[in-house]
C-alpha cells in the first residue's frame, strides 16, 4: 500500500480550530486527539442492498509496531463481521483504532477503540478486531456488559479466530484459547457464566468472561452448521438490538431458529460448575470393523475427534459433533477399515478435555 506522508498540513493553522461530531444510536462517547499521530485510512462497502459505506481509520504514533497496516486490519475486520459472521452490517459510518503507546490491552466506545501496540502481529490483529467487534457486542444489542459479559467479551474473543489466522496462519488462534481453557476449567473457584459478573472476584473472572463463552459459541457453530449458527445469531441480533437482551433472550432466540431445545447445551456450559473431559473407554476390532467405546466423564458436552494412525504411517480421522451427548454419556462409534491400526486418539488440540492421559488407545 501507498502511504503519503503529511507534516503539520492536516488541520488549519488557526489559533483557534472548532470541530462538532454528531452521532446516532451511540451509548457512550471518547476523544482522542494528538498534534504528532500519523493518521491512515481505509473504507469498504458494509451493505451490498444499500450501497453503505463505513470508514476504518487508525491514528498512532511514529514507528509504531504494525500499526502501519492496522487501517487494512480494521477493514477486513468490518468487512467480515458485516458480511461473514455474523453477516450484520456495520451501523456506523467509521470507526476509528487509537494507540494508547502501551504495549497491550485495550478499551472501546462505539466508533473508537483505544488500543495498545502489542509486539506480536496476530495479537495485534487480535487486538484490532476484538475491540471492533465491541461495537457489536454490546453496543448495538445494549446487552449489560458488567453484569453478562459473556455476552459481549465472549464474542469478541469468538469472532476474531479467521481473520486472525488469515493474516497468520500459523497463529493457532483456537488452539490457544484451548490450551488456556484446559488449565482453568473444573475448579471449585471457576463460577458458571449465569452467575452475574460483578459477583465474580474470583481469578477465573476473565475465564468466564472471554474463555468458556468462546469456546461455547464455537462449539455450538460446529453443532448447527455454519449457515444455521449465523442465521440464528441475526434473528438474535435483529430481534434484540438496543433492547437490552439477557441470557434467557439469547437461548430462546437460538431455540427458536433451530427449532430444537437446546437446554441439553446451554445448561452444562453456562449454568453449572463443570469441566469437559472424554474417555476412550474400550476398543474392539474384528474383520475389520473397530467399536470405540467413549464415555463423557465431564457434564460438559463438546466435539469428538477420532484420529486413526495406521502402520504404514497415514492417519484418518472422523469428528462428531457435541450433539452424540445429547442422549447419552456413552457412545459406540464404528470405523472400518482394511489397514492395520497403530493407535487410536480421542480429541484435538482444538477441542477442550481436563484429563488427555486417557485418550489414546494403542493396539499390541
Amino acid at each position: 500500500m501507498l502511504h503519503r506522508k503529511i507534516i503539520n498540513q492536516v488541520t488549519k493553522s488557526n489559533i483557534f480550530n472548532i470541530w462538532k461530531f454528531k452521532a446516532k444510536n451511540v451509548t457512550d462517547v471518547s476523544f482522542a486527539i494528538s498534534r504528532t499521530y500519523n493518521w491512515d485510512g481505509a473504507s469498504l462497502i458494509v451493505d451490498d442492498k444499500t450501497g453503505g459505506r463505513s470508514l476504518t481509520d487508525v491514528a498512532y504514533p511514529d514507528s509504531t509496531i504494525h500499526y502501519d497496516q492496522a487501517a487494512q486490519y480494521a477493514r477486513s475486520t468490518i468487512e467480515y463481521l458485516s458480511k461473514e459472521i455474523p453477516g450484520y452490517p456495520f451501523p456506523y459510518s467509521h470507526v476509528t483504532t487509537f494507540c494508547n503507546g502501551n504495549r497491550g490491552g485495550g478499551m472501546e466506545t462505539p466508533m473508537l477503540a483505544n488500543n495498545g501496540a502489542p509486539l506480536n502481529k496476530a495479537s495485534h490483529i487480535g487486538l484490532v478486531f476484538h475491540e471492533i467487534a465491541h461495537n457489536y457486542f454490546p453496543f448495538i444489542m445494549g446487552t449489560n456488559e458488567r453484569k453478562y459479559a459473556w455476552m459481549d467479551e465472549g464474542w469478541a474473543t469468538f469472532l476474531p479466530k479467521e481473520v486472525v489466522e488469515r493474516y497468520e496462519p500459523s497463529s493457532d488462534y483456537s488452539k490457544r484459547g484451548i490450551a488456556s481453557f484446559d488449565k482453568e476449567v473444573g475448579f471449585e473457584a471457576e463460577l458458571p457464566l449465569i452467575v452475574p459478573s460483578y459477583s465474580n472476584s474470583t481469578k477465573f473472572a476473565r475465564t468466564a468472561a472471554y474463555t468458556r463463552p468462546s469456546i461455547a459459541y464455537n462449539e455450538l457453530m460446529n453443532l448447527l452448521g455454519r449457515d444455521l449458527f449465523k442465521k440464528a445469531l441475526l434473528e438474535y441480533m435483529d430481534r434484540w438490538n438496543g433492547k437490552h437482551p439477557i441470557p434467557t433472550d439469547f437461548f430462546f432466540t437460538f431455540n427458536q431458529v433451530v427449532g430444537e431445545d437446546l437446554s441439553w447445551f446451554w445448561k452444562p456450559w453456562f449454568y453449572e460448575f463443570g469441566y469437559p473431559d472424554l474417555k476412550i473407554t474400550d476398543v474392539k476390532f474384528r474383520n475389520g470393523v473397530a467399536k470405540i467405546k467413549v464415555d463423557k466423564l465431564g457434564n460438559i458436552p463438546t466435539a469428538l475427534d477420532l484420529t486413526f494412525q495406521f502402520t504404514d504411517g497415514s492417519k484418518e480421522t472422523i469428528s462428531k459433533s457435541a450433539r452424540l451427548w445429547k442422549e447419552s454419556n456413552s457412545v459406540e462409534i464404528k470405523f472400518e477399515t482394511d489397514k492395520e491400526i497403530k493407535t487410536i486418539t480421542l480429541g484435538s488440540e482444538y477441542i477442550p478435555d481436563i484429563d488427555r492421559t486417557n485418550n489414546t488407545f494403542e493396539f499390541n
